[in-house]
């Protein structure tokens, strides 16, 4: 009995600590849900991007998981958590030149998941595509408008759209390209 006892002790002590290994930051399986942490890691601080500093608006920034209530995407929010959506952090940003930035920045868990999010934004939410400076067609893309630029992208597990106003039309001439291109570089690398 001591003998089984012993065993039963080391196997149990073996899987407490794969399971602690499993949890580390070398885990290759998704993270648990923080919305605050996601936030805090995506949330662009003023001037950070020179020139750009946060809105002043009371809802110009929100992290939560919760698209519908929080985020107020009501019916649009299917389109996110029908591909894996987990949280996600929303800011909006004033800039040079009377230009706006308002930035979705989601967690989907999986590299798979965002760029299945990816595929499905060229699909549904892209009328006028454009190429955004050094990035390939398949990890981002601009969709052109009247009014401004809208850049979708994805890195990892995260997926990004960026959206710029203020500067006119941006259809034949993409002037908000450039700052796209400042914003999806800043994004990749945090």
């Amino acid at each position: 009995m001591v003998r089984m006892t012993a065993k039963l002790s080391i196997v149990l002590s073996s899987v407490w600590v794969a399971s602690l290994g499993a949890c580390g930051s070398g885990s290759s399986g998704p993270l648990p849900i923080d919305a605050t942490a996601f936030g805090e890691k995506y949330k662009i601080a003023d001037n950070e991007i020179t020139g750009w500093t946060q809105d002043s608006a009371f809802d110009a920034f929100w992290a939560g998981t919760d698209l519908i209530t929080g985020a107020d995407l009501d019916g649009s929010a299917d389109a996110y958590t029908g591909n894996g959506f987990r949280q996600a952090l929303f800011q909006t940003l004033d800039g040079p030149q009377q230009q706006t930035c308002s930035i979705r920045s989601m967690d989907f868990g999986t590299a798979a998941a965002a760029t299945t999010m990816f595929k499905a934004a060229q699909v549904n939410f892209i009328t006028n595509s454009i190429a955004i400076p050094t990035y390939d067609s398949s990890t981002a893309i601009g969709d052109a408008e009247i009014s401004g630029l809208t850049a979708f992208a994805h890195f990892g597990a995260s997926y990004f759209e960026v959206r710029l106003s203020g500067l006119g039309d941006q259809r034949t001439t993409c002037t908000e390209c450039s700052a796209a291109q400042t914003f999806l570089d800043h994004l990749k690398k945090k």
